[in-house]
């Protein structure tokens, strides 16, 4: 028994010591104020000083130990779904300019085809007759018929895939 007495001490004492050094750093570190700030691209930093020019807001190093971007700084930052960044926005006006190529290939390809039936029905007959809006019809001159030929074979030479 008489041994017990000055483990049991000496395990009392180390653990009032420790209970007050955890103490004291917990108090200290909730004493001790960091900033917080979202950059540009969203991302949450914390810091003693906040770079000039932005807006930050004081937290106590507790707080900012809870947030979940202290636990994982690979975790994405918290946005406003309402905000897109600066890289969604990029991608969707990407987006906008492949949808507004798209439709420009299918315009030109409806074009390419219509001048394509053009020539193959003006080259190989002499004479073409044309139905006039009113619903009257009259024959193309050589000159007229030769005309719209090169009109269609220029543009099926510039914009159509051969």
């Amino acid at each position: 028994m008489g041994n017990k007495a000055p483990v049991m001490q000496a395990k009392y004492i180390s653990t009032v010591l420790l209970a007050a050094a955890l103490s004291l750093g917990a108090s200290t570190a909730e004493a001790t104020t960091v900033y917080r700030w979202v950059d540009a691209q969203g991302t949450v930093h914390f810091g003693e000083r906040p770079p000039k020019g932005v807006e930050a807001v004081e937290v106590s190093v507790a707080e900012a130990a809870k947030s979940p971007a202290a636990d994982n700084p690979f975790q994405q930052p918290a946005t406003d779904p309402a905000a897109p960044n600066a890289a969604q926005l990029k991608r969707e006006e990407r987006a906008k300019a492949r949808e507004e190529q798209e439709r420009e290939r299918a315009r030109l390809a409806a074009a390419c085809e219509a001048q394509k039936s053009r020539l193959e029905q003006l080259i190989p007959r002499p004479k073409v007759v044309l139905q006039n809006p009113d619903g009257t019809s009259r024959m193309l001159g050589d000159d007229e018929r030769l005309g719209m030929i090169d009109e269609a074979q220029a543009f099926v030479d510039e914009y159509c895939d051969q």
